[in-house]
C-alpha cells in the first residue's frame, strides 16, 4: 500500500532544497568576511526627476545595513541644498538600531526615512536650476575578528611534529568597513617564551572612520594584553594616512608543543558614509 504521508514529505523536501539553494547555507555561510557596509540610496521619484517651482515633493532614503553587525545611534542627515530654492523638513532624523546580516536574518535590515521637501520660486527669467546635495549617515557599530593560529614555543625543534607557524596571515575583511587586513605573529624563545601578534587595521569601505576602540582579546580561553601602537589606551582616532596596528602580547609555557588555538578580538568604531546627489527645479 502506498504511504502517501511519505510521498508529501518527499515532494515537500524537494522543494524546500530547490528554494533555499540560492542563498547561503546556514550550516556553512560566514556573513562575517569580506567587505559590506551600510547603504544609502532614493527612492524612485521620491524626490521625482522633475520638480516645479512653489510645489511640494516627497523625499525618501533607503537605508540597508549590508554589514555582518548591528548600527547603533545612528543619524540621517541632509547636507548642502540652497535654502533659498529648497527646503526639507526636518533637516535630520535618527535611527535606533539596524540588525546586520545573520542566519536569522541573511538580507540585513532596510529602513525608510522620509523628509518633507518644499521647492521655491526660480529667480526672474531662470527655466531651470540644478542643486547638489550628500545625504550623509553617521552611526556607532562593531567588528569581530576570528581566526585559528598555530602557536609553537620551540620553533627550533627539529622533531616537532604539531603545526607550523606562519609569520603573516592575509584576510580580506570581517564583513564590516573597519577590518583586519594582516596579522604577523613573532614568537621571542628562551625560558620565558611569548608571542606578539601586530594586526593591521584598514578602512575597507567607501567611508570615514572616526574613533576605533579595542574591546577585548583572548587567545583559547585566556585574555591577553592589547595596544594600538604608539599609544597607551584603547582607543584612537583612525587615521587613513597612518592607519593603526595593534599589538598583542602573551606570556607562553616552556616546554610545550606547537598547537592550534583561537584568535578572537572585539572593536567597536563610529563612522559616517555619504552620497552625493542632485535635485532639479523647473519653471
Amino acid at each position: 500500500m502506498i504511504d502517501i504521508k511519505r510521498i508529501i514529505f518527499f515532494f515537500s523536501l524537494i522543494i524546500l532544497v530547490g528554494c533555499t539553494s540560492q542563498t547561503p547555507s546556514g550550516i556553512d555561510y560566514n556573513f562575517k568576511q569580506g567587505v559590506n557596509e551600510l547603504q544609502l540610496s532614493t527612492v524612485k521619484n521620491a524626490p521625482p526627476s522633475k520638480i516645479f517651482e512653489n510645489s511640494e515633493f516627497p523625499f525618501l532614503i533607503e537605508l540597508h545595513n549590508k554589514a555582518a553587525y548591528d548600527l547603533i545611534d545612528g543619524e540621517l542627515s541632509i547636507i548642502g541644498l540652497d535654502k533659498k530654492y529648497f527646503y526639507l523638513s526636518p533637516p535630520k532624523e535618527n535611527f535606533a538600531l539596524m540588525e546586520g546580516r545573520s542566519l536569522q536574518n541573511p538580507v540585513g535590515d532596510k529602513i525608510f526615512i522620509e523628509f518633507q521637501g518644499q521647492a521655491n520660486e526660480l529667480f526672474e527669467g531662470a527655466e531651470r536650476y540644478t542643486d547638489r546635495y550628500v545625504v550623509q549617515a553617521k552611526y556607532s557599530s562593531t567588528m569581530e575578528f576570528v581566526d585559528s593560529i598555530c602557536i609553537d614555543p620551540d620553533v627550533y625543534d627539529v622533531f616537532e611534529s604539531g603545526c607550523k607557524m606562519r609569520d603573516r596571515k592575509s584576510y580580506r575583511g570581517q564583513g564590516s568597513p573597519l577590518g583586519i587586513n594582516q596579522l604577523e605573529q613573532i614568537l621571542t624563545p628562551g625560558t620565558s617564551p611569548f608571542i606578539e601578534l601586530r594586526l593591521q587595521l584598514r578602512n575597507m569601505g567607501k567611508g570615514e572612520l572616526g574613533t576605533v576602540t579595542f574591546t577585548d582579546a583572548k587567545l583559547g580561553a585566556n585574555e591577553i594584553s592589547c595596544q594600538f601602537k604608539g599609544t597607551v589606551g584603547k582607543t584612537i582616532t583612525f587615521d587613513k594616512k597612518r592607519p593603526p596596528v595593534l599589538i598583542c602580547k602573551h606570556q607562553l609555557l616552556r616546554n610545550v608543543g606547537s598547537y592550534t588555538t583561537t584568535l578572537l578580538l572585539g572593536f567597536s568604531f563610529d563612522y559616517k558614509i555619504e552620497e552625493i546627489k542632485t535635485l532639479n527645479i523647473f519653471s
